[in-house]
């Protein structure tokens, strides 16, 4: 096959990726120059999309070399890898589950294995840059090596993974926003070469405790999540007011970080775990008194207070008043003689109330109540437990075997459970490191029998047929009550469960898009389609793409057109309008 080299010009719309997709990605093609192309809105509005969690897009490639035009023009294709013609500058791989990054190369681009299923990495000594979100939810990436030729991450660069186990490179200047953001580790060792930590850095990970080196000069808001107890040095100059996670500092109950400073630090000071400003010493630079906060949080109240028979009411309220007082999705009864209500507040949060209006829960010590109708009252906070239906004796407290994370109306409790990561058990002992687990999803009942043993990543309820949606390393399938693979774990998600039609939307990643499918209990397939975007906002509809061309689908419906339309025109939720040559259209409704 001769191989050819494509020459892009001009300036494209969003709306023109897939043609241009279709052009760059033949296996004919060796070389793409796009020394005189560009697109229509701004560099960072084109990358903020892909930022968007809610959203399940990735880049073409066509938009892979846009966002990396910064550092190189011309480009070219080898052993599945797409380089710049000096091969300095790596922009896109194609998936593989070990994937090691050729010497000579200096940088990996924006976004250049963005939602790759790769299950190791191995970066190659003089590689100087990563870019932003270069790695950004690679869901089975679970270690990192930095070489010490690492100077600069990009923003989100190791966003969304799997990792437990990371080394920081010797001469990193800078960890930046998001760099390592919803991942599991435990524990982090920051060189002494990063004088900066941006916001959210190191936010939803699992890092209680940490020492920053002499060096670190500055830290952002939100780096971190569960931080009980940090350490300033003597070079910080510039410390957030809520480097510890925001919502924290929002309730008391919550665990706010034990600080100490180096003595000889210029601004800052901190005693018995309370930080200062040596410019204003008398009031605690975090807004709290640590000592005073833990005698608070030891001295409160139970998380259950039944009302005082001097300030009850004497009417009991009618089903009509009660619910007047609240929108009908915010009160429900949890019983069926209706004597106790569950309630949601804006302002004042979840609680249980009786007929008298009385409120029976303590708001400062849980953050959460949820009910299994006729069976027991689940409260999520500093001492998360189930109580019985009228809400006097508590039935199961949360231990160390599971974490109580939802319950149904059968009486099922969904849990988690730190789960030791058997195959890196010898790595670890070698290593010295202690801890290094990771979490998974199973369901019990109040007697704590196990109903579905924890060992999926996500487990969804259980429905009226008893089946639940749950994930197995970066795939989603059906299990039933019996802990049976009703479907199979092919599927990279459930966009719509079973409906009353029984009938779900699955998809799987292609190379070249995702392929969407209907499908009904027994998993035979009802419709099909390819896409390379799949619009799921459209109301009423769904808008999809495929090598140019566009097609629809009802929303949450079986109806599909397969991608034949040169255009394709929402009107209303009923109503929408395609072109086959994009000059002359027809009306559909539904």
């Amino acid at each position: 096959m001769e191989k050819k080299k494509v020459v892009l010009e001009g300036k494209i719309g969003v709306e023109d990726f897939p043609k241009y997709e279709n052009m760059i990605t033949q296996p004919d093609v060796w070389q793409i120059d796009i020394s005189n192309f560009s697109v229509n809105v701004s560099i960072e509005k084109l990358e903020d999309r892909f930022f968007d969690i809610e959203s399940d897009d990735e880049p073409m490639l066509i938009e892979k070399l846009l966002l990396n035009k910064e550092f190189a023009s011309l480009f070219i294709l080898e052993d599945g890898l797409v380089l710049s013609a000096d091969k300095k500058v790596l922009v896109n791989s194609f998936d593989k589950e070990n994937v090691t990054i050729p010497e000579g190369v200096e940088t990996i681009g924006h976004f250049a294995f963005y939602f790759n299923r790769m299950k190791s990495i191995t970066l190659p000594d003089g590689l100087k840059r990563i870019g932003n979100a270069a790695f950004y939810s690679c869901e089975d990436l679970s270690k990192v090596i930095l070489p010490d030729s690492v100077e600069c991450l990009g923003e989100g660069s190791f966003g969304f993974c799997e990792l437990d186990t990371v080394k920081l490179s010797n001469r990193l200047k800078e960890i930046p926003a998001n760099c390592f953001s919803c991942n599991g580790l435990m524990e982090v060792n920051i060189p002494s070469s990063v004088k900066k930590i941006g916001d959210e850095a190191f936010n939803c990970n699992f890092i209680t405790k940490l020492t920053l080196p002499e060096g670190v000069e500055s830290i952002g808001y939100n780096v971190f999540t569960q931080i009980e107890s940090i350490c300033f040095p003597s070079t910080m100059r510039e410390i957030e007011k809520a480097f510890f996670y925001e919502c924290n500092a929002d309730e008391p109950s919550s665990c706010l970080p034990y600080v100490e400073v180096n003595k000889d630090n210029p601004l800052f000071f901190s005693v018995e775990g309370t930080l200062y400003s040596r410019s204003n010493p008398d009031v605690p630079y975090l807004g709290y008194n640590y000592m005073e906060l833990k005698r608070a949080i030891k001295e409160k109240d139970a998380p259950v207070h039944f009302p005082c028979t001097r300030n009850e009411s004497q009417r009991e309220l009618s089903l009509q008043e009660i619910y007047a007082q609240f929108p009908s999705y915010n009160c429900r009864p949890i019983n069926e003689d209706a004597t106790l209500f569950w309630i949601y507040e804006t302002f004042n949060g979840y609680n249980i109330i009786d007929r008298y209006m009385h409120r029976y829960i303590n708001p400062r010590s849980v953050s959460n109540v949820q009910f299994s109708f006729n069976h027991f009252v689940l409260l999520k906070g500093n001492k998360t437990a189930i109580y019985s239906i009228d809400m006097k004796t508590i039935l199961l407290e949360e231990d160390d075997d599971y974490c109580f994370e939802s319950c149904d109306n059968e009486g099922r409790i969904y849990v988690s459970k730190d789960i030791p990561m058997p195959e890196e058990d010898i790595r670890l002992r070698k290593s010295g490191i202690l801890h290094c687990r990771h979490i998974r999803y199973g369901c019990i009942n109040i007697h704590k029998e196990v109903i579905i043993p924890c060992e999926y990543k996500n487990l969804g309820h259980f429905d009226a047929c008893g089946t639940a949606i749950a994930q197995v390393g970066s795939k989603y399938g059906i299990i039933d009550l019996n802990n049976n693979v009703v479907i199979p774990f092919l599927y990279s998600s459930f966009y719509q469960p079973f409906d009353e039609n029984e009938i779900a939307i699955v998809s799987k990643k292609e190379k070249k898009g995702c392929k969407y499918m209907y499908i009904n209990r027994k998993n035979e397939v009802l419709g099909i389609f390819l896409s390379d975007t799949f619009d799921i906002y459209m109301p009423g509809f769904h808008i999809y793409s495929n090598n140019g061309k566009f097609g629809y689908a009802k929303q949450f419906g079986r109806e599909y057109s397969g991608a034949i339309y040169e255009d394709v025109q929402l009107v209303d939720e009923q109503t929408i309008k395609v072109s086959l040559d994009g000059v002359n259209y027809q009306e559909i409704k539904y």
